[in-house]
């Protein structure tokens, strides 16, 4: 738990090199719920409407080159899957941004079931130092660090093959 409250701490004053402008105003607003709720409706609202030529300009502080690649490419497919998660409202959202600014409840390291972390190197939605505590700190993980990747090309690279390893579990 000390782990993540020094990293959400660096995170909202600015201090670090390894997140997008967006997020650290995210995080920032996080740390008081009222102005979180604010900040995430007027966010929802733009994604409401983003395509992917939109979503460049929309989440730019963002992205680095590899997730940019990734939408450049791609078919509007991710577009919609955000359009989709701000109509149903901002509370799961909320939740999310919640749980990284109080503890979890539980020590990751007792952990018992299946996990699996997808992290890019050049992920500027969540710093990679963070995907690797986890990798460490969970037993057992199935873990994919992706060198060059970001936050959506890490997921596009490698969903497919982690949800088939725990859906292999279940067989």
């Amino acid at each position: 738990a000390d782990v993540e409250r020094r990293w959400i701490r660096r995170s909202s004053t600015g201090a670090s090199d390894d997140m997008g402008q967006d997020n650290l105003d995210e995080f920032a607003a996080a740390l008081e719920p009222e102005a979180l709720e604010g900040y995430l409706a007027a966010v929802a609202a733009e994604l409401a409407h983003v395509t992917n030529e939109s979503m460049r300009e929309a989440m730019g502080s963002l992205l680095p080159p590899a997730d940019l690649e990734h939408i450049n490419t791609s078919s509007d497919d991710l577009a919609a899957s955000l359009r989709w998660s701000v109509a149903q409202g901002i509370w799961g959202w909320f939740d999310d941004d919640i749980a990284f600014t109080r503890p979890w409840g539980f020590d990751v390291r007792a952990i018992s079931k299946p996990v699996v972390v997808l992290q890019g190197s050049e992920d500027l939605m969540v710093p990679f130092a963070h995907g690797k505590w986890l990798a460490g700190a969970i037993p057992g993980v199935t873990a994919k660090l992706g060198e060059g990747e970001g936050h959506i090309s890490i997921a596009a690279k490698y969903l497919d093959e982690a949800l088939a390893g725990v859906a292999a579990l279940f067989d």
